[in-house]
């Protein structure tokens, strides 16, 4: 079972209004921050509360579960500054099968595993996505940096994604609703 955990804070007169979130499950924990500037969100508490279901909502799709779902607000003397996103993974190092360089990803409750992958330009790659997780979220994939549209992903089934990579650079593959991420890192 995962569970959310959510923790907001403001900055009076600073027009700053930061909300924490920690996703924490069997496999491992995420947290994210979003932090909202030049409005002074400490004058509405409606639109504070507005904030909050909106976020809760993009959660929820994104593979959360309502279940556990707890709101935890700092002591006013420990406001959050800033804080910094987790660091990226590691790239993981793909096969190769007849010329083509393979990858297996799972699309799943935390996004997609593995995250991050090396490639070789100018190489043929095939990513393999496999959808473990019923989310709205989830059931779509595209790399539009390599022109490959919006590519539908039933429930546990493997689906190929093929495409030559043509540059070296970082590059995203996301989710239908371009909210989970992937990183492709294409080398020489």
């Amino acid at each position: 079972m995962s569970k959310i955990h959510m923790a907001h804070s403001t900055e009076p007169g600073r027009g700053r209004f930061t909300y924490l979130y920690t996703f924490s499950g069997s496999a491992r924990s995420q947290t994210r921050a979003t932090a909202v500037q030049g409005c002074d969100f400490t004058a509405s508490p409606m639109l504070r509360l507005t904030l909050s279901l909106v976020l809760l909502s993009f959660l929820i799709a994104c593979g959360g579960e309502t279940e556990g779902v707890s709101q935890v607000t700092p002591p006013a003397d420990e406001a959050m500054e800033s804080v910094e996103p987790a660091p990226a993974a590691d790239p993981v190092a793909v096969r190769m099968e007849d010329g083509v360089q393979v990858a297996d990803i799972e699309a799943g409750q935390m996004g997609y595993a593995p995250a991050s992958l090396e490639l070789q330009a100018g190489v043929p790659a095939r990513l393999v996505f496999t959808r473990t997780v019923d989310s709205a979220c989830s059931s779509q994939i595209q790399i539009p940096a390599f022109d490959v549209p919006v590519t539908n992903l039933p429930m546990n089934e493997p689906v190929a994604v093929e495409f030559t990579p043509t540059e070296s650079g970082d590059f995203e593959f996301v989710c239908g609703m371009n909210m989970q991420r992937g990183s492709l890192m294409i080398r020489s």
